[in-house]
């Protein structure tokens, strides 16, 4: 784990351009660490846009030169200001919730 927070706390940005995704635990952990999320503009990564679990921008594969000036745009703004998540990441997807949903699918 102490390497995984090394390497976020050195990245500028995380980006994930999956073409299919369930729920990817990567961009959590990426999320949590207070890094901007670059994201494909699927199902998975618009919920976690959406649900304001992560900072940052979807982009699609139609128009890469209006996406990189966004991209650009948000890496500037997210150069002195981290957001950091954490509780909201750490509440919501925690073991104890996940055991917790698995015994709820368990019982129906």
């Amino acid at each position: 784990q102490d390497w995984l927070h090394l390497l976020y706390s050195c990245a500028d940005a995380y980006i994930s351009l999956s073409c299919y995704e369930g729920l990817p635990n990567s961009v959590l952990e990426a999320a949590a660490h207070g890094l901007p999320l670059i994201l494909s503009d699927i199902t998975a990564h618009e919920w976690i846009i959406s649900e304001r679990i992560g900072h940052g921008i979807l982009v699609s594969s139609f128009n890469p030169k209006d996406d990189a000036d966004r991209v650009c745009a948000l890496l500037q703004s997210s150069r002195d200001s981290r957001c950091y998540p954490e509780s909201n990441i750490q509440t919501r997807f925690s073991w104890d919730q996940i055991a917790k949903s698995y015994l709820r699918i368990a019982e129906i």
